[in-house]
């Protein structure tokens, strides 16, 4: 399933990476359910969550432990989406990680959605738009994930929805 979540030229990577987990973390790693999107003409399947604990990664290079950081983003745990997020978020140089960090404009936790506006790099916002461009389809799930959530957890405190982070946020990204 990981292999699949990355761009094919990172498969020993990824490969490297699912091996590390299922060491690591053997009865509690799993991943659970995907979304597809298209990243540079490749189709990838992204976990939509994953579960396993945090290790030291003093044994992977620079690129595994960043791909490990991106599937972070999709852990159960809101805590570690939002530490790792901040952690992809210094040095994001990769195309890979994008579509890790354009799933979590529809993520329920809005310490994320604010990290999202307060840290996302200016370039990578523009490498953004383009990824949104290329998925419509998933551009529209997070749409869709973005109201759902507003109206399930946010609709009292922030009454108004295109003045909800989530919104102002994704339009910000998608609309210009």
């Amino acid at each position: 399933m990981i292999q699949k979540a990355f761009p094919s030229y990172l498969r020993k990577n990824a490969t490297k990476i699912a091996d590390f987990l299922q060491q690591n973390d053997p009865k509690s790693f799993k991943t659970i359910g995907t979304e597809v999107v298209c990243l540079n003409r490749e189709v990838l399947e992204l976990p939509q969550r994953v579960y396993f604990g945090e290790f030291n990664t003093q044994n992977l290079t620079l690129v595994q432990e960043q791909m490990l950081n991106c599937l972070y983003l999709c852990h159960h745990n809101g805590h570690l989406r939002e530490y790792y997020l901040r952690e992809l978020l210094l040095a994001v140089k990769k195309d890979f990680a994008l579509p890790f960090i354009a799933k979590l404009f529809g993520d329920y936790v809005i310490e994320i959605l604010e990290v999202l506006q307060r840290e996302l790099p200016n370039n990578t916002r523009d490498r953004l738009k383009v990824f949104f461009r290329a998925n419509s389809l998933y551009q529209k799930r997070i749409e869709s994930r973005i109201a759902s959530y507003w109206d399930c957890f946010y609709r009292n405190a922030h009454p108004n929805f295109k003045k909800y982070i989530g919104y102002k946020l994704f339009q910000s990204i998608t609309n210009n």
